[in-house]
């Protein structure tokens, strides 16, 4: 879920300086929107991933492109 991303990430930038913070910030909001905004196709129709279901709900997708650097940053 990007809640548990959001947390991973601040927990490895608990000493990193201000800068980096704000930078690694800025990419999060991306990913969160990246995720927010996933198409699938199935059938020839495109879906939304998840649905109306809230991005910090939303858990990460098979072959997205953050997909995999997530899931070890998270686990």
């Amino acid at each position: 879920m990007f809640s548990h991303i959001e947390d991973a990430v601040e927990y490895f930038l608990r000493d990193s300086p201000e800068e980096d913070v704000k930078e690694a910030r800025k990419c999060l909001e991306l990913v969160k929107f990246g995720m927010a905004n996933t198409l699938i196709t199935f059938n020839g129709k495109y879906w939304e991933y998840g649905g109306d279901v809230n991005v910090y709900d939303k858990g990460l997708t098979i072959g997205g492109y953050e997909s995999a650097w997530f899931a070890d940053l998270c686990c």
